[in-house]
């Protein structure tokens, strides 16, 4: 399961969104595509800031599924 479907959004939709960041773009540009497209999708009510979503982005690839959920609901929750 992908970061973005362990958020509960569509992943079509999310890469329809970045889909020229993730091929033109380098690192940087698909991080920030990555974020804007995530940005302002409402999960169990709340909008998740552009700073947690950052963090997420750049540390998703540590998280065991887990770990994942936990910081979710933690990120949430503020």
């Amino acid at each position: 399961m992908s970061a973005v479907e362990r958020l509960g959004i569509n992943e079509n939709n999310a890469v329809l969104k970045v889909k020229d960041h993730i091929i033109n773009g380098g690192w940087e540009d698909q991080r920030t595509g990555l974020i804007e497209a995530l940005y302002g999708t409402e999960i169990n009510g709340s909008i998740i800031s552009k700073r947690k979503l950052s963090y997420l982005v750049d540390n998703a690839i540590y998280y065991t599924d887990s770990k994942f959920n936990n910081y979710m609901k933690k990120l949430l929750m503020n």
